[in-house]
């Protein structure tokens, strides 16, 4: 990204827009690559058209997008309009030809802060800016939020529930966080997700040069995803009571999906941490003309999922999904600070692999379908017997709790009889497993109803043994 009149308060900037083109391209033949921006002046005609003049015909040679909270909005007037450009507003862009963005009007020079309105949701409402100044701004010094006659720093806005993730952003090749400590940067669109209300505050204040140096952090956590270690602590320090996360990274050719952490906490009830638990980022529409070619990993409805503390064995269910012309998928993790006592497999469940994530680094294979089923484990002991449940002792469900809607009973091969009951001891469900191996309970009553939320009790029996446990449904 290039600008020319930064000190100016009313010239002609320019930026050069990089992005993935092919020779002579066909529409609905290609695969392109998206970047995040936005144009932090005041444009003398934000409109879109006027803005992008250059750019040729919208949904023909350039697609415009923004997320509003709920949804994309693809510019293609009349049918659909996007916001004019505004400093505060971040924009996706893709286009056949390479082009220069050429912006005229006023830079955004205010005393004090500049204002970006944030809204909020259960749990929680991404919410698509952009940056307004043409320097760079450090993130976690300077940057504050307000709500009401109220302002905090970032951090404590993540721990007071106003904001629950960092900034991200998308540089054509995947979902990218802006480290804390870091920088955000001219031209450039983010995503945050926002629990609360409240004004972001970005000062008038260039970055200096220390403060835009790289700085090595480590995953350990959701909050703000990172936490730098002390060189004299070690993953040897860690006991099994101390957050931890292991973070899951996909890659298909040039696309790479980083931002997925399942966890422990000790604030999550019930199997879910209200703070910590963030559902995915928006992914790009799948459409045909514009549609990029990229893979997807998620826990149901969720990028970071964080249980509580494990007794035994903890289970999350995840699915890989895959878009385009994906030849081959890599799955590799960070454990780093995962405490050593525990045992973590990977299990795929099309080809009924066990992986051990300490004894391996990642994982491959070439996509057949569309959406690939995998299960992340974690065990105070080994668990081989994980590809076939040898008995009763050793079965186990999954996801639990569940944001799907289904849960799956791993049992030994002989007839098992699961019952399952609510808190207030009524049964709601049974079932006589003849042979065993796999089953899926959807989460229906008797009567083939859908139940509610809430932890629920099962219990397993066969000819010699019974197992109880608990469950937990969040809708």
């Amino acid at each position: 990204w290039a600008t020319d009149g930064k000190n100016a308060t009313s010239s002609s900037i320019v930026t050069t827009f990089t992005y993935g083109t092919v020779s002579s391209p066909k529409l609905g033949a290609v695969y392109p690559t998206y970047k995040s921006i936005s144009v932090p002046i005041h444009s003398h005609n934000p409109d879109p058209a006027s803005v992008l003049w250059n750019f040729g015909q919208f949904e023909k040679d350039v697609r415009l997008m923004h997320f509003d909270g709920t949804k994309w909005i693809i510019h293609n007037p009349p049918t659909s309009r996007v916001p004019d450009f505004a400093p505060e507003i971040g924009y996706k862009i893709t286009a056949k030809k390479n082009k220069r963005i050429i912006v005229s009007g006023t830079s955004t020079n205010p005393a004090g802060y500049y204002e970006i309105p944030l809204k909020g949701g259960s749990p929680q409402r991404w919410n698509n800016i952009g940056h307004p100044y043409l320097y760079k701004v450090a993130w976690d010094k300077n940057v504050k939020f307000r709500r009401g006659d109220k302002e905090l720093t970032p951090k404590e806005a993540y721990l007071q529930g106003w904001i629950k993730s960092t900034l991200l952003y998308y540089d054509g090749t995947g979902y990218k966080r802006v480290p804390y400590p870091g920088v955000i940067c001219p031209w450039r669109g983010y995503f945050i997700a926002v629990g609360k209300d409240c004004n972001m505050l970005v000062p008038a204040e260039e970055a200096g040069s220390k403060e835009m140096e790289d700085v090595n952090w480590e995953i350990i956590s959701d909050k703000f995803d990172m936490k730098l270690r002390e060189s004299g602590d070690t993953k040897s320090s860690l006991t099994p009571d101390d957050g931890w996360a292991i973070q899951l990274i996909v890659k298909a050719g040039s696309w790479t999906d980083e931002f997925n952490f399942a966890g422990v906490s000790d604030e999550a009830k019930d199997g879910y941490d209200d703070q910590r638990d963030l559902e995915e980022i928006p992914m790009l529409p799948d459409d045909g003309s514009f549609s990029p070619s990229y893979v997807n990993l998620h826990f149901g409805d969720y990028a970071c999922d964080y249980r509580s503390k494990i007794e035994k064995e903890q289970v999350w269910e995840f699915v890989v999904e895959r878009w385009g012309d994906v030849q081959e998928v890599e799955i590799s993790w960070n454990i780093d600070l995962v405490p050593e006592q525990y045992h973590l497999y990977l299990k795929d469940k099309e080809n009924n692999k066990l992986i051990d994530l300490r004894k391996s680094s990642f994982y491959q294979y070439n996509p057949i379908v569309q959406k690939r089923q995998f299960s992340l484990i974690v065990s105070t002991s080994p668990f081989l017997p994980l590809i076939s449940v040898g008995d009763l002792e050793h079965a186990f469900c999954y996801p639990n709790p569940t944001h799907t809607g289904e849960i799956t009973f791993e049992l030994p091969a002989r007839r098992v009889v699961i019952k399952i009951f609510n808190i207030a001891g009524e049964k709601v469900f049974e079932k006589t497993s003849t042979n065993g191996g796999s089953w899926t309970w959807e989460c229906i009553n008797l009567d083939g109803e859908k139940v509610s939320s809430g932890i629920y009790i099962y219990i397993l029996t066969d000819d010699k043994t019974t197992k109880t446990g608990k469950l937990g449904i969040i809708k």
